[in-house]
């Protein structure tokens, strides 16, 4: 990466910045925001005799009407289980056991967090009920075997020999650690253009941008960008929550992530019609409205705190005024002279929102981090100082413009230096929004 605008060590500070963001990233990958805490069979246990029922105790509340239990045995299957929530805890799930017979049975579970997050994970046990006792009746032996005939042959699966708990826990599917990248790149995508829309419309309307502009022009693409991305994101959540399946889209719509959703991308898209007909102030406020929904999203939805959605519905409606100065200036087709005169009026707007982003920025860090030691041992903790790096950076920037290339443009008269700085800038936002993705799927520390 080249940065010809920036001083050297400035220059050396971003890639390390970039770089960071991607290795905390990849440090990061492994943590999903919902865990199972313990069942009941345990996993890899051998039980003589099940639970009155099945149970499954989660690290935090899960969606009600959207779970899916499955019992599988020796490839065979899988058998649904009759689920319901315990109402004394939200974390709980209770299941009914169907016929089993004895051998080693694999639980596949899919549940749905408070904050949208779709799970799944496997784990096993193995049931090795207690042999008839020796000397027993013929005729009762017999009904005991045709009984487990039955018992298999109606659940589609047959008993399979017990085998070694250690064997059994080994054989565990880890298939709920797995990262989710495509969702991640997808949200990042749709998050972006979601900001830049309403950032440029904002710019647009305060300094009276004529349609057929450059910048007007690119508002529009970015609008169509914004719906596009908006539809894709919610579409992947709505089938990884198993909204397809038969009689489940009304119950995954009807949770908070799913109303929320579909809110947002109304919104989105009454901001898109409002772009095309040239109303930069409308689309700048509905745009605005989908930015405040999507800070009630995710992480902020599972906290029991009062600030938590206002901060981060703030924090990304100050990221959408800084980065829709960043495009406008880099879209300016006027002359360099009108080219500074917008640079001077953003790099104001900048700094009210640099303080905004970071204040709010900080309050989730509070909130979602348990103690300064969690920010080095931590997967989340090693990710929000990546994108306290990458703030940094952005306010170095910022004061760069300020200090430096603008005085110089107004003295030399010429302002493609000022755009070039502003497209790396711009980069570099780019990077800091996809980490705040990665971020976004990452489970905060306990």
């Amino acid at each position: 990466m080249w940065f010809p605008a920036l001083r050297k060590p400035t220059r050396s500070l971003c890639v390390a910045a970039i770089a960071g963001v991607f290795t905390s990233a990849a440090v990061g990958s492994g943590a999903l925001h919902l865990r199972l805490e313990s069942s009941d069979p345990p996993d890899g246990g051998v039980v003589t005799e099940l639970p009155a029922e099945l149970r499954l105790v989660f690290s935090a509340a899960i969606e009600r009407g959207l779970a899916d239990v499955q019992l599988t045995a020796a490839g065979r299957g899988p058998i649904s289980v009759t689920v319901r929530h315990d109402s004394a805890d939200d974390r709980v799930l209770l299941g009914v056991w169907p016929d089993l017979a004895a051998g080693t049975w694999e639980v596949a579970w899919k549940v749905v967090s408070l904050d949208g997050h779709t799970v799944r994970n496997t784990f096993e046990f193995t049931y090795n009920p207690p042999q008839p006792e020796p000397g027993a009746d013929a005729q009762d032996d017999e009904a005991v075997a045709e009984s487990g005939v039955e018992s298999g042959v109606e659940s589609g699966v047959e008993a399979v020999p017990a085998v070694d708990a250690a064997d059994d826990a080994a054989g565990s599917s880890n298939s709920g650690s797995e990262f989710p990248w495509f969702y991640v790149l997808l949200g990042g995508a749709a998050r972006w253009f979601l900001l830049a829309f309403a950032g440029l419309a904002w710019f647009d309307h305060r300094r009276r941008v004529e349609r057929e502009s450059r910048p007007g022009r690119l508002t529009r693409s970015l609008a169509a960008g914004a719906v596009l991305f908006a539809a894709a994101y919610l579409g992947h959540w709505i089938v990884s929550a198993g909204g397809f399946a038969e009689g489940t889209l009304s119950d995954v719509l009807a949770t908070r992530t799913g109303r929320l959703g579909l809110l947002q991308l109304g919104l989105t898209g009454v901001a898109a019609v409002a772009a095309f007909g040239w109303r930069p102030r409308a689309a700048a406020g509905f745009a605005v409205l989908a930015i405040l929904v999507d800070g009630a999203t995710g992480h902020p939805a599972a906290l029991e705190s009062l600030f938590a959605v206002p901060l981060s519905a703030a924090h990304g409606a100050g990221g959408a005024v800084w980065l829709g100065g960043l495009l406008l200036i880099i879209a300016e087709d006027r002359n360099d002279h009108h080219m500074v005169a917008t640079a001077t009026a953003v790099s104001r707007a900048a700094l009210i929102v640099s303080i905004l982003v970071g204040v709010t920025g900080l309050g989730m860090a509070l909130l979602l981090v348990p103690n300064l030691g969690s920010l080095f041992t931590s997967a989340y903790g090693r990710l929000i100082l990546a994108k306290i790096v990458g703030f940094g950076i952005l306010i170095a920037f910022g004061a760069h413009h300020q200090l430096r290339v603008i005085p110089t443009i107004e003295d030399q008269g010429t302002g493609p230096g000022l755009r070039r700085s502003v497209r790396k800038e711009a980069l570099v936002f780019m990077f800091v929004i996809l980490l705040a993705a990665v971020l976004g799927q990452t489970s905060p520390p306990a």
